[in-house]
């Protein structure tokens, strides 16, 4: 009998024991740290976003302004200094150099011969119900390609609360010469990120967009297939709440 006790007591020490290895070695499933500076100026403006990763840090971004191009690199934690290289849609590739200073709240940014430098966004959402943030809001001022535009959520719109994951937005554009032409758009949220698909068009020009929002602020890149090769940066701004 005693025998028999000791076996099964063993027994569920090394099942307890086996079974707190495994839990110790399944991976925790984190967020990537990210830090995120944003540079408005001339000729150019920057979204530049650094990734902690296990293998180091990533570098994405867009730059819109004389020279449009999608960002990628490395940053080097040692030194702060980013080394990458902005690529535009016809596949030229220009070097970018960064380095974080004033303790990182702040990001001096060379490009092509010019300094820029670049901020942490502000949060500067527009508030509701007590101060909660309002998701997509219902109104964005858009700028993409030299056009701009007013994003309008669309009367078919069912559910406006601001866990709501997907909404329809009426944007009407002006492009340099003043002609002007209306979309239908459906956005997805998830989290922060943010996937539009444009369902119509007065000119036919159908598009993919894939953004991150960031308090009013949203930035990523967008795709026409049927327009041009490659994708572009497109930023927009939440004016207004539900």
């Amino acid at each position: 009998m005693t025998i028999k006790l000791l076996t099964k007591l063993g027994f569920v020490i090394v099942a307890f024991f086996g079974l707190c290895s495994f839990a110790a070695g399944q991976p925790a499933t984190q967020k990537p740290k990210q830090w995120i500076y944003v540079a408005d100026g001339e000729p150019m403006s920057f979204r530049i976003v650094i990734t902690q990763s296990k293998t180091g840090y990533r570098v994405s971004g867009e730059a819109t302004g004389d020279v449009p191009c999608e960002i990628t690199g490395t940053y080097y934690p040692t030194s702060g200094k980013i080394k990458g290289n902005c690529k535009t849609p016809l596949g030229n590739s220009f070097p970018l150099d960064a380095i974080k200073i004033e303790n990182g709240k702040t990001l001096s940014i060379s490009f092509r011969g010019a300094s820029y430098t670049g901020k942490p966004p502000e949060d500067t959402s527009p508030k509701v119900n007590g101060g909660l943030q309002c998701g997509v809001g219902k109104q964005w001022d858009e700028s993409e390609s030299g056009f701009s535009s007013i994003w309008t959520l669309a009367s078919e719109n069912s559910d406006l609360s601001t866990s709501a994951s997907s909404f329809y937005f009426t944007a009407v554009y002006t492009a340099p010469d003043g002609r002007t032409e209306t979309t239908r758009n459906r956005a997805t949220l998830d989290k922060e990120n943010i996937s539009i698909e444009r369902l119509s068009s007065t000119d036919k020009t159908l598009c993919t967009y894939k953004g991150l929002v960031s308090g009013a602020l949203i930035t990523g890149t967008y795709s026409c297939p049927g327009a041009w090769p490659g994708k572009r940066p497109w930023t927009a701004h939440i004016t207004k709440c539900f």
